[in-house]
């Protein structure tokens, strides 16, 4: 089994390892286009452009290219042992085809473990690095990063704040808004031009404050001055905004296992539900399980497949990932809005899958498609 171990591996490895390239080279070529008239606009040095395709590759390869790669690699080299008769010769010799592909089963528990590696710390931190570069040096965007513009939190389960920016230098929101919400009804709102941070409180100043009752406006109240953490409850620190903002701003993939944590953690003590958050963390968890389930859904199909051309393992290949990816998409964002519960929603792909790659071994081992 030992020779028969590295004969499947020698086959595997090389078409796993090209395929791999060529998707690489099609997300390069695609991003090249994306950018290129932006750099060539605005004369972005070369060491600029290695250094976005440095650090956004590996999200490529952990979200994208290794799950494929993995599941065509699958279809091309039973194709090749079929072609020669040698897996009719090693299933006549009475070897199971878990035997016989147990290293292929092994490399991609050792991508799935590669994977959630990666994806705790590593792949977050260069993506977001890429966006950085992408929008400061090569699209060149303004950036201040004292600077927050466009500002928007709820600080409790009631009251949203939203500004058009708040500056950290001095501690101050301008044109501020204070809303108070309820069953989808606005019960209060306060706009002030001015919100200082002074002697750990929020003072807002020539404030106007407006009211409803059962949709009914009521006259409203003007204050030279208004205590926004006094009376609505507002007690976060100019650094607490900054730090949530910094988390806001982020993308999910852009988010490391510590940083979705913390958020997790500033989100609890609001008062808010943590479900959404910790969708994002169990995924983090789930999706790399991709790289051998995929596998163990594909293996009976190539195995007991008339069809062994590489175009045929191409284009199922992609079926395959596609109905998988959207499914996942589907169960995530069903998680996100707390209608399935963050395990359930990050993991019911991986379970159906494998389920049916048993369904399908077993249907299939007296059909040929």
């Amino acid at each position: 089994m030992k020779i028969i171990d590295r004969y499947i591996f020698s086959i595997y490895l090389p078409i796993f390892v090209l395929v791999s390239l060529v998707f690489l080279i099609f997300f390069v070529v695609g991003d090249m286009f994306d950018i290129s008239k932006t750099a060539i606009a605005n004369s972005i040095d070369l060491k600029i452009m290695l250094s976005y395709f440095e650090n956004i590759i590996p999200f490529y390869f952990v979200k994208y290219i290794l799950p494929i790669s993995n599941l065509l690699t699958v279809f091309i080299s039973v194709g090749l042992l079929m072609k020669h008769n040698e897996l009719i010769a090693l299933r006549a010799c009475g070897i199971a085809p878990s035997f016989i592909f147990r290293t292929i089963i092994i490399f991609s528990i050792i991508l799935v473990a590669l994977s959630i590696y990666l994806s705790i710390d590593y792949v977050p931190k260069h993506k977001h690095r890429a966006r950085n570069i992408k929008n400061y040096d090569i699209k060149l965007k303004k950036q201040n990063p004292k600077i927050i513009y466009d500002v928007f939190l709820n600080f409790t389960n009631n009251y949203s704040l939203s500004a058009d920016l708040f500056d950290y230098n001095t501690n101050k929101f301008e044109n501020i808004t204070i809303t108070k919400i309820s069953a989808a009804k606005i019960l209060e709102r306060i706009d002030a031009k001015l919100c200082v941070y002074q002697n750990n409180s929020w003072i807002m100043f020539d404030v106007i404050k407006r009211k409803w009752i059962d949709d009914v406006e009521q006259p409203s109240e003007k204050f030279e001055i208004f205590n926004l953490t006094q009376e609505c409850g507002f007690t976060d620190t100019p650094h607490d905004i900054f730090i949530l903002n910094d988390f806001q701003i982020k993308d999910k993939d852009e988010m490391t296992y510590k940083e979705l944590q913390s958020y997790r953690a500033i989100m609890k003590k609001r008062g808010f539900s943590e479900n959404w958050i910790l969708t994002d963390l169990y995924y983090m968890f789930s999706f790399p399980f991709s790289n051998l389930i995929l596998v163990l859904f594909a293996l009976p199909i190539a195995i007991h497949s008339s069809k062994n051309n590489i175009a045929f393992g191409f284009g199922l290949s992609l079926m395959i990932f596609f109905c998988f990816w959207i499914a996942t998409y589907i169960c995530v964002t069903l998680g996100h809005r707390e209608i399935l519960s963050p395990f359930v929603a990050t993991n019911i792909t991986n379970f159906l899958f494998l389920i049916l790659s048993i369904a399908l071994d077993k249907y299939l081992k007296n059909r040929i498609i």
